[in-house]
């Protein structure tokens, strides 16, 4: 997983563009106090795709409605919010997005 925010409350609708890296989010407003997990990358926070030059890959995006609140520490690893999760979800969505970074152009030398 290479991104995971957790503790979100019911009310949020939407996840705000260049959110911080912080274990505990202090913004966006409808966020403060929402939690992000450690990921693949070892890090919180979203990083964005970065698939191999030419490659396409397929990102998903997943969004999970919980029964009842988890009891995880700030920058839980995202495995344990997985598990944690597992028997609480009462509605989820997703969106498959296919992604490729193109090559970066060559510069012509200077005469």
């Amino acid at each position: 997983m290479q991104w995971v925010v957790y503790g979100i409350r019911p009310t949020v609708t939407e996840l705000a563009e260049g959110m911080p890296t912080l274990e505990i989010l202090s913004a966006p407003a409808e966020l403060v106090g929402a939690f992000q997990a450690h990921t693949a990358f070892d890090v919180t926070g979203y990083r964005g795709p970065q698939p191999p030059v030419g490659q396409t890959h397929r990102y998903r995006f997943r969004v999970v409605a919980l029964g009842k609140a988890i009891d995880l520490p700030p920058g839980a690893p995202a495995s344990d919010v997985w598990k944690a999760i597992q028997g609480h979800i009462i509605g989820d969505g997703s969106l498959l997005v296919p992604y490729a970074r193109a090559p970066k152009p060559t510069r012509k030398p200077v005469v």
